[in-house]
Order: C-alpha cells, then sequence, then structure tokens
C-alpha cells in the first residue's frame, strides 16, 4: 500500500519534546539518586518495624462486628421514611427523588473493649424494592457515593475501602476517595436481588467512650433513585492479617530471618522502604506525582510517495516459527487462473481483488449463485455452501452450477434478477407434493423432482401471521423498531443498561428485518426459529423443531395480537354463513 499522509508536526516541535523529556528524565533521575541516599541507613527502623509487626501477627485480634444502639436518622429530602429494626437493619421507604440525597444516621455505640477500626456497611435484598433490593431504582441497584464518620465534631478518615463484589467501574474503594460527584461510587449490577457487603478501613484506630454518639454520612449523589432501600451499619474492631500487611510479607515475616533466602529479603526491604520509612515513602510519592507530568510526544511525522516493500514469507516446517523453510510468494491457487500482478514486485490487496471479479475466475460467481439458489430451495446445488473445497460436498447438478455462474456475471451481479431468473424457471415451480416411489429412490429430493418443503426463516415467521392477519406495515426504510418483548429478556442485558421501548402503531407492526437486534438480549422469538445470535459469521442457519416453537406461535404477543386480529378480519367478511367466511 502507499501511504498518503499529511505530516502532522514539525522539525522545530520535535526539538521542544526532546527538551522538554530530557529535562523531566533528569529531574526523576534526580529524585531517584534521593531515594537510595534516603534508603542507606535503614536497617535498625526495618528491624523495629519487624519485631513489631510480628508482634501483632503472633497476637493477631480478629475482625468482630458490633450493632450501633440508639439509632436514628434523617434525610436531606423531605418525607424520607426510615423504619429501624430490633437487630439495627434499616428499612427505607417515601419519596424516592430523581436526584442525589444523604442518609445521615445518628446512633451511639456499645463498648466494643478495644479501639474501633472500621465501619461495615451490609445491603439486603427485600421484596418490597423494586426487584428485591437491595436498592431504590428500578433494577435494585443502588449507587453509594461516599461515606463519612463523623465523631465529637470532626471528620474521622478512612485508608480503604473493599467489597464482597462491585460493579464495573463503580469498585467500593470508591466510597472514601473523596469524590462525591454523579460519576463515583460504589454499586452492585449485575448482582442485585441478594445481600451485599463493604467494609471501611480507619486510617487509624479509633477510641470511643461508652456513650459516644457516631454519625455517619451515606451520601448518594448519582440520583435516578438509586438509593440504599435496606441496610445496616455497625462498627468494626480488630484487624484482618491483610490489613497489618499483605499476605505475600506476612508469609515472608513468620519466618526465622535465617531461613529468609535473598529474594525474601529483598522483597521485604521494598515493602518498608515504599510502604512503611517515611522518608522514602515521602520520595516515592514525589517521583509518582512527577512521572504523571511527563511531556507527551508530537504525532508521528509521515510520508508519503513511498511504496512499502513486500516482506519474506516463508513456509514454516509443521508451523514452528523458529524452523523457516522455503521462502514463498503470494499467489492463487493452482486449479484457478494466476493472479495477475500490477507491478513486478509481486501482488498486492487491489490484484487480488481484481482476480476475485476477474471472467476468467469462475469461483466467485458459483458461490454466489449457489447461495441465492439454497434460499430458495432451501439447499444448495453444493451442500456445504462454505466450502467449495476438496473436503466440501460435489454440486448436484455441475452443469447448471456453471451455467448459474455465468448467467450471474452477465446479469450485471444483479441479485435481484437472478431471483427472478431462478423463481420464473420450471424447476422453482413445481409442486412439493412427492409419492412413495419418488420418496425412496431420492429421499433428499437431489434431483429436484419437485419442489422442497422447509420452514421459513425466524423473521419471516412472525412476518406472515402479521400479513394473514392484515396487521403488516408495508412501509420500507427507517430506523429499526422495538415489537413487543417480555421485560425480562431486556433487563438480562449486560449490567441491566438496556431498555426495550415497545413500538407503538405502526412500527409495533414493521417487517421482521426491521426489528432491533441487541447481542446481548436478542428478541425470544427469532432464538425459537433459530436466528443466529450474531456474535459469529454464520453462511447457513439450521433448522430445528421444539416444543418452544409451538408454544410460542401459541403463546406470544405477537401471536396473539394476529390470532385476534384474523378472527375479526374474517367476522367482517360479508357472507351468509361461518363455513362460507371459513
Amino acid at each position: 500500500d502507499e501511504t498518503n499522509h499529511k505530516v502532522s508536526n514539525s522539525k522545530a516541535d520535535t526539538l521542544k519534546y526532546e527538551k522538554a523529556k530530557a529535562a523531566h528524565e533528569a529531574r526523576l533521575k534526580a529524585i531517584d539518586e534521593k531515594i537510595r541516599d534516603a534508603g542507606k541507613d535503614h536497617a535498625k527502623e526495618l528491624q523495629a518495624w519487624e519485631a513489631e509487626i510480628r508482634q501483632k501477627l503472633a497476637g493477631q485480634n480478629p475482625p468482630v462486628f458490633h450493632d450501633l444502639q440508639e439509632i436514628s436518622l434523617k434525610a436531606s429530602v423531605r418525607d424520607v421514611a426510615f423504619q429501624v429494626g430490633k437487630t439495627g437493619i434499616i428499612q427505607v421507604s417515601g419519596t424516592n427523588p430523581a436526584n442525589g440525597m444523604t442518609y445521615e444516621l445518628s446512633a451511639r455505640a456499645r463498648d466494643p473493649g478495644q479501639p474501633v477500626t472500621g465501619l461495615r456497611i451490609d445491603v439486603f435484598n427485600d421484596k418490597r424494592l423494586p426487584r428485591n433490593g437491595p436498592g431504590r431504582a428500578e433494577n435494585g441497584n443502588f449507587v453509594l457515593s461516599e461515606v463519612e464518620l463523623h465523631v465529637d465534631g470532626r471528620i474521622i478518615g478512612f485508608s480503604r475501602s473493599t467489597a464482597d463484589f462491585s460493579q464495573r467501574d463503580w469498585q467500593a474503594g470508591k466510597l472514601v476517595d473523596g469524590k462525591i460527584d454523579a460519576k463515583n461510587g460504589w454499586a452492585i449490577s449485575n448482582q442485585m436481588g441478594r445481600p451485599h457487603h463493604a467494609t471501611l478501613i480507619l486510617k487509624e484506630a479509633l477510641k470511643v467512650a461508652p456513650g459516644t454518639t457516631l454519625k455517619v454520612r451515606l451520601i448518594q449523589n448519582y440520583g435516578k433513585q438509586h438509593f440504599l432501600g435496606r441496610f445496616q451499619v455497625r462498627l468494626m474492631t480488630g484487624e484482618e492479617t491483610r490489613e497489618i500487611v499483605p499476605d505475600t510479607i506476612r508469609d515472608i515475616l513468620v519466618l526465622d530471618p535465617g531461613r529468609r533466602n535473598e529474594k525474601q529479603r529483598q522483597l521485604l526491604t521494598d515493602h518498608f522502604l515504599r510502604k512503611v520509612h517515611k522518608p522514602t515513602v515521602a520520595l516515592q510519592n514525589e517521583r509518582t506525582r512527577e512521572a504523571g507530568k511527563a511531556p507527551k510526544a508530537p504525532a508521528a511525522t509521515t510520508i508519503r510517495g513511498i511504496k512499502a516493500r513486500g516482506r519474506t514469507t516463508r513456509i514454516l516446517q509443521r508451523g514452528d516459527f523458529l524452523d523457516p523453510g522455503d521462502e514463498v510468494k503470494a499467489s492463487g491457487l493452482t486449479v484457478l487462473p494466476p493472479i495477475q500482478g500490477r507491478a513486478k514486485e509481486g501482488v498486492d490487496r487491489l490484484d487480488l481483488a481484481n482476480w476475485l471479479m476477474s471472467a476468467k475466475n469462475p469461483l466467485t460467481p458459483r458461490v454466489l449463485s449457489n447461495h441465492v439458489w439454497e434460499k430458495l430451495f432451501g439447499q444448495g446445488l453444493v451442500g456445504t455452501l462454505n466450502d467449495f473445497g476438496v473436503r466440501g460436498e460435489p454440486p448436484t447438478h455441475p452443469q447448471l452450477l456453471d451455467w448459474l455462474g455465468q448467467e450471474y456475471r452477465r446479469l450485471g451481479w444483479s441479485r435481484k434478477k437472478m431471483i427472478e431468473t431462478i423463481v420464473l424457471s420450471s424447476t422453482y415451480r413445481q409442486s412439493s407434493a412427492f409419492n412413495g416411489k419418488l420418496l425412496e429412490i431420492d429421499p433428499e429430493n437431489h434431483f429436484l423432482a419437485r419442489q422442497n418443503r422447509f420452514r421459513v426463516e425466524a423473521e419471516i415467521v412472525r412476518d406472515l401471521s402479521l400479513s394473514v392477519s392484515g396487521l403488516l406495515s408495508g412501509k420500507i426504510g427507517g430506523p429499526s423498531v422495538f415489537p413487543p418483548m417480555p421485560p425480562e429478556v431486556a433487563a438480562l442485558s449486560y449490567a441491566n443498561s438496556f431498555k426495550w421501548k415497545t413500538s407503538n402503531g405502526e412500527d409495533r407492526h414493521r417487517r421482521g428485518m426491521y426489528t432491533f437486534f441487541k447481542r446481548t438480549a436478542p428478541h425470544p422469538n427469532l432464538i425459537a426459529f433459530d436466528c443466529p445470535d450474531s456474535n459469529t459469521t454464520n453462511v447457513q442457519r439450521r433448522r430445528s423443531n421444539t416444543p418452544i416453537q409451538a408454544l410460542t406461535t401459541l403463546n406470544n404477543n405477537v401471536f396473539t395480537e394476529a390470532s385476534q386480529a384474523f378472527g375479526s378480519r374474517i367476522l367482517e367478511l360479508k357472507a351468509s354463513s361461518d363455513l362460507e367466511r371459513i
């Protein structure tokens, strides 16, 4: 191929970038030297920290969760009601606004006997909530933007937050990141209708005197009725091991220092310098900030008028790229006319395209005419539509296939004219009736002594019912439409993010080809009658016969409406008796 792109930057831009890049790298190098200097004399501090952590691990205090007492709540929006159960579980009802809202919970803590290390927020499903909750949104979801803990008029900071499940891009860690905008927070799609929990860890353990009042603010700024519907807030005491140190570091610390290998000693030192040792931690943070200021390179310069050179291609012996064999050149199949290159260097994609449509190449029109034949007769002259090679089926009528290919080309590749040619033939217009002798001689009708019997495609099953009822719209063109579909099917789409809004009026009865196709939630009528799922290429549809197909025509909205309209159409006929109407 020939490149033909505009030069997008100048020499001055490149020199400016190189200068900025060098200065940026010099700053990073200076910070790296400071980090090395700050970490030289750390042995005593590392030894003291190690002893402290080993002592903590030896007397580990496992996490315990404690109920609050004397709970009271208020919302930032009027007419929101809270019902507090005996165990502290809160049920929300009343106003469910479209905009954001905050719940403020005030309570007293029972004396846990040891410092508070975090909060746990549990959310519960309930049949009184949409789709069993635990949120108040239409789909049962919620978005909790941020959580704040207030004690004695001051805000207590959290270090991190985790959950048993988080929606993609709406992780529990966002509960404590300080951002309270509508695009931030913890959510649980597509795991609604079941309980979940989030654990928020305090930066420092909090000593709470008996009777102290705590305030927990649950900020929910996403809006759209995505609010907590049933939940509980509890205090946490104790620590999980991973809250003290990561699991990999814990495994090293429990070993006697003399039994650690070099790799383990290095991992322990790196963790200490990056996460614990204050001088090096501060410098590491400074380096991270500086690394984010890297200058952006200008758009790449391209050139024009240079023809790409063909690469060398070799046969790989037994498919092994480390064992290349003879060099090969791009070419066609030996049983077909050769591909003629426009240049001496070899052939390219345009040469391949010209070869595909060349009058000397019989393969392309044969394949295309066989596709048309299969649509009209239920089976192709070559049964394997996607394989005309040695492993495919041979044509039942090779001379007919040759003639169809030539005719297709002569008709200017017009599919409409090709269809007209076939359907006006005596072969197509035969009856599909057959006798026992014919069935015995040719059970699969390869000789075309009769017309084939086969069910129409999924989209046309519905079209025929609408047509006979008089409901089918003859409108041509326009955007996709949304005929009736059970709401449970649309809810199966990813993250329940897709809403199927049923079309009204004429659009409700448009032809099946106009039905909107959602890959993650295809229309059940199409799937019942073997419509492919569109995730992969499909040359030939399969036909099955299942009870679901019969039940669909008996119970689905489309066929029910068509039946009613057909009944009305019969009753409205002017006739002397029902027999005459029928």
